[in-house]
């Protein structure tokens, strides 16, 4: 009951505002997202592959046991980091190691825009950004997990790379998936789904009526094709808001109302 109650609350919670999103991106798969531990391993290879190719960094010394690294990102003599090969020996895992990594090369980069030939611009550094928040929350999240919280023992999916999660190997069987609470799940998918892709538009409708609108510099004419259909998503998916909020209110009536006074 203790799990229902939870979960209710963490939906009732997330509808507080609706976002709606419209974004350029570098390709489409159509696929849906694996299961969390799996979603986390493709986050990691996307912003891998993003500092690898895009921003041409050397991963290599992006060690997390390494005392020096926060303070070496801040150094711009340290060029050894710069010139990216597009391949090292980094294996994305289900741990703080990789996405402290991720974090630092991040950092770095961000504290070197000007570096050689590599020049970080506005739209990698939105994205540099967004890899160095990112990657601090799953950290947080994976130290928050390695406690077991609620009794649920995680230690089979921490720490765990893609093939050991898949049971690949004689005589291996794939790792079952523990549950995730759903504040986690929401925050997993937000990041699978927009990777390290442009967001060009961004409209975001509060629960107390207020509404913000975001729009990339070149993509502000409301007259687009691309305007057009974000308009049109917003006004479906304010419309689905409401359908959610009738359709709890009608399950649970009372004690829907009083979730939100907590």
């Amino acid at each position: 009951m203790a799990d229902w109650r939870d979960s209710l609350s963490d939906l009732a919670h997330d509808l507080f505002n609706i976002e709606v999103n419209t974004i350029v991106a570098r390709g489409i798969t159509g696929r849906k997202m694996p299961s969390w531990p799996h979603a986390l391993l493709d986050i990691a290879s996307v912003y891998r592959r993003y500092l690898l190719d895009v921003v041409k960094l050397d991963l290599e010394p992006f060690e997390e046991d390494d005392a020096d690294l926060a303070a070496r990102s801040r150094d711009p003599s340290t060029s050894s980091l710069d010139g990216g090969k597009g391949a090292d020996g980094f294996v994305p895992k289900t741990d703080t190691v990789t996405f402290s990594r991720l974090r630092h090369a991040a950092a770095w980069a961000l504290h070197n825009p000007t570096r050689g030939a590599h020049p970080v611009d506005d739209d990698k550094r939105e994205i540099l950004f967004r890899i160095r928040r990112n990657s601090d929350q799953i950290k947080g999240m994976l130290e928050a997990l390695a406690a077991r919280p609620d009794g649920v023992n995680y230690d089979d999916v921490l720490n765990a790379s893609r093939s050991q999660l898949s049971g690949e190997g004689a005589g291996a069987k794939p790792i079952p998936i523990p549950r995730l609470a759903s504040a986690y799940l929401v925050q997993i998918r937000k990041m699978w789904d927009i990777g390290t892709d442009r967001i060009v538009l961004q409209t975001v409708v509060q629960l107390d009526g207020d509404v913000i609108n975001r729009v990339k510099p070149g993509f502000d004419n409301p007259e687009t094709p691309l305007w057009r259909a974000h308009q049109k998503m917003v006004a479906f998916g304010t419309n689905q808001w409401k359908s959610i909020f009738e359709l709890l209110a009608k399950l649970v009536g009372s004690a829907f109302k009083a979730l939100f006074s907590r």
